[in-house]
Order: structure tokens, then sequence, then C-alpha cells
């Protein structure tokens, strides 16, 4: 988490905000103030998924692979490419062919793709 600045600054934000508008704002918001324990019962029930995450790590030692096979395919160190990086390619990819297609069409003297 303190490796990267900018997810520490955007945890700490949000944490700072959700208590502010939940102490400040519960009238906007229409919520109620919480007391210390319900605060401390939040961050331990949000705080399950890092506990769960740091498990799937530990498990992908070697170790453990043998008992947990799918696991095996988990490594969070690795970069793919998002789905919505794809669409760039694809949507990339027909504006340049149909900038081709306009430039041939030019060329021919045909006015079809003159504005």
């Amino acid at each position: 988490m303190l490796h990267n600045i900018n997810f520490t600054v955007i945890i700490c934000l949000s944490a700072g905000l959700q208590i502010f508008f939940t102490n400040y704002l519960g009238v906007i918001f229409k919520t109620v103030t919480l007391s210390k324990n319900e605060f401390g019962a939040c961050i331990i029930a949000g705080s399950t998924v890092l506990l769960v995450a740091a498990l799937v790590k530990f498990l992908t030692i070697p170790v453990f692979q043998k008992f947990t096979p799918c696991l095996s395919k988990v490594d969070e160190n690795t970069e793919i490419e998002s789905y919505t990086d794809k669409l760039d390619k694809k949507i990339k990819e027909r504006k340049e062919k149909q900038e081709g297609k306009a430039q041939e069409g030019d060329d021919r003297g045909d006015g079809f793709y003159e504005a």
C-alpha cells in the first residue's frame, strides 16, 4: 500500500471524506453518526478483502500450488491488457483504415469524400 503514493492518497482521502460525510453531512446524505465501535467494525469488515488478498498471494507459493491448482494462475505482478485498451486499439485501427480509404478516394477525384 505504501509503495504507490497515489493509491495511499486516494485511500486516505476516501476514508477522510467518508468520516466527514457521515459525521457532519448526515442531514444531506441521510446518515447517522457512528460510534467508535461501529467505525471499528466497518474497518475490520472492509479490511477482510486485504486479508483474503494476502492469503491468495501466500497460497501461490509453489509449496501450496499442488493443493490449489486454480490459484497458480494468479499473479498480480503481471500487467494485462484491459478490455478497454483492446477496444481503443480496434477503434484506432478502424479510424486509420477509414482515413486511408478517404485519402484513396481523394486521389481518384470523384469528390465522394470531400466535405
